[in-house]
């Protein structure tokens, strides 16, 4: 099948147009949630700022707001930059669902590439909306190998979760954890650590079902 290619802006942001199909690689299972305003009129989205600065002028001149998922993806092969990809809330719903599959079959999605396709999805509530579809494909390389992948740490941000800890976690970062499961996975390979921090620590790096290492920093 030919595939096409991603369509990028003038930042990192990447996305396709309707009925176009094209490969990636997701650098992390877990997106990053924002809270966008947005112009029906223009197509046009910003971030809402209220909840960061207290004040926010697309809140208070009453432009709607949604919910945006953004996920780091590799789009070449070979290319370690990564790009961002937004997703809506039912994009991101049925993407986390064929990631919940695939680790119950023993796969990290993060080692495989996805066929990502625009078009109409099925919402929870029935609704045909504009959205992605994805299909992994079981049999390909990725674009980026696990040792060439970045850090999930960011050196230009400080530690919010014990340093030490955080880093003993990188083996299964990205997998599927509840809180109860990871509190228990973390005092299994830290018993001295008190069962308070250790709880909000789960609290902490624990995003939709999954262990989050780059929220182990601010």
């Amino acid at each position: 099948m030919e595939y096409d290619d991603w369509i990028e802006g003038k930042s990192t942001r990447v996305w396709l147009e309707t009925s176009m199909t094209a490969l990636a690689q997701f650098a992390y299972v877990s997106p990053i949630p924002r809270v966008m305003h947005y112009n029906k009129a223009t197509g046009g989205r910003y971030s809402c700022v209220k909840e960061k600065y207290g004040k926010c002028e697309g809140c208070d001149r009453g432009v709607d707001k949604i919910n945006e998922y953004t996920y780091g993806v590799y789009i070449q092969d070979r290319d370690k930059d990564i790009k961002h990809f937004p997703t809506s809330f039912t994009t991101n719903q049925q993407l986390q669902e064929e990631f919940r599959k695939l680790f119950a079959d023993n796969i990290n999605p993060c080692s495989i590439l996805f066929e990502v396709k625009r078009e109409q999805i099925k919402t929870l509530t029935g609704r045909m909306v504009n959205g992605y579809s994805f299909k992994p494909l079981l049999e390909s390389d990725p674009y980026v190998g696990e040792a060439d992948r970045p850090s999930p740490f960011d050196d230009n941000k400080k530690w919010v979760v014990d340093r030490i800890i955080a880093e003993s976690l990188r083996d299964i970062d990205g997998q599927p954890y509840n809180l109860i499961d990871l509190f228990l996975e973390m005092k299994s390979r830290f018993p001295n650590i008190e069962d308070k921090k250790l709880k909000s620590y789960a609290i902490r790096l624990c995003a939709e079902g999954v262990l989050d290492l780059r929220r182990a920093k601010e």
